[in-house]
């Protein structure tokens, strides 16, 4: 991969760009959340939920992703070329 296309992977516009992409892709997909109801009632009334799912999957669930904004969730991401970009996306998505 050359210089300049690494630099332009880390700007703010190509993220602002992928994020929009990611999103509108992700719309075309179904996303199902299995016991989404019994671990949202255990978060409201105090708990605390760790919640998985596959790296490959991270994109297409950016969308339903924006439900859970208000509850403020952290992430785990690597800390590599490609986790930078994942960072910058998942940021913009709250």
């Amino acid at each position: 991969m050359t210089t300049f296309f690494r630099k332009i992977l880390k700007t703010r516009l190509f993220h602002a760009f992928l994020y929009r992409f990611i999103r509108l892709y992700s719309s075309t997909l179904r996303l199902r959340v299995e016991n989404e109801k019994e671990w949202m009632d255990y978060l409201r009334n105090g708990g605390r939920v760790v919640l998985c799912t596959w790296h490959q999957q991270f994109f297409s669930a950016i969308r339903h992703f924006q439900r859970y904004r208000d509850l403020k969730p952290a992430l785990m991401i690597s800390k590599s070329s490609d986790g930078e970009i994942i960072a910058a996306v998942a940021e913009r998505s709250g």
